[in-house]
């Protein structure tokens, strides 16, 4: 949606003849009344369990969360993944379905011996709020990987940034990949 808003803005700037500035934002850009962590909250009302991951997506906030034990199933999927939609606006949950894994999900499971996000001393809202603490914005984005929460930051400014939070110690500090 965003490169169709700004392939039509330089159409447009074309077409006219002259340089134009123009702001645009993807559903996803917009600030939501609701935060990662009130959506965390209300997803876990709904679900127990183990969040995983947290993104903003069209509106909506994507609550992925393990059953509590991390209980797999006999091809190493967790069957018990669930995926909480909770709307970023409201707060209410417009729904929650088993997650199926596909099979780049169970390879990075797979992958993660550092620590699984069941043993993680820090949870989902907790890496939040320390990637904030970090790096002021509003959170977009929570995941889980290989033993650390990669957490995305919206700024003030516009900026995106990636923060990483030690799943043990909680300690935030920029990511290899944040520019």
């Amino acid at each position: 949606m965003k490169r169709k808003l700004i392939i039509a803005t330089a159409v447009a700037a074309l077409l006219t003849g002259g340089a134009v500035t123009a702001v645009t934002a993807a559903a996803d850009d917009k600030p939501s009344k609701i935060s990662s962590s009130t959506a965390v909250s209300t997803a876990l009302k709904e679900q127990s369990g183990v969040v995983e991951s947290v993104s903003l997506d069209d509106g909506a906030w994507e609550v992925e969360i393990a059953d509590a034990k991390g209980a797999s199933g006999a091809d190493g999927a967790d069957d018990a993944d669930r995926e909480v939609r909770v709307d970023a606006e409201s707060g209410k949950v417009l729904g929650a379905e088993r997650d199926d894994a596909d099979d780049d999900d169970r390879d990075d499971r797979d992958d993660r011996d550092d620590v699984p996000v069941r043993d993680a001393k820090v949870d989902a809202k907790q890496a939040g709020a320390a990637a904030v603490d970090f790096r002021a914005g509003t959170v977009t984005d929570i995941e889980f990987d290989d033993g650390h929460w990669e957490v995305e930051i919206h700024a003030k400014d516009g900026a995106e940034h990636e923060v990483r939070v030690d799943a043990v110690t909680g300690k935030a500090s920029a990511s290899p990949s944040d520019d």
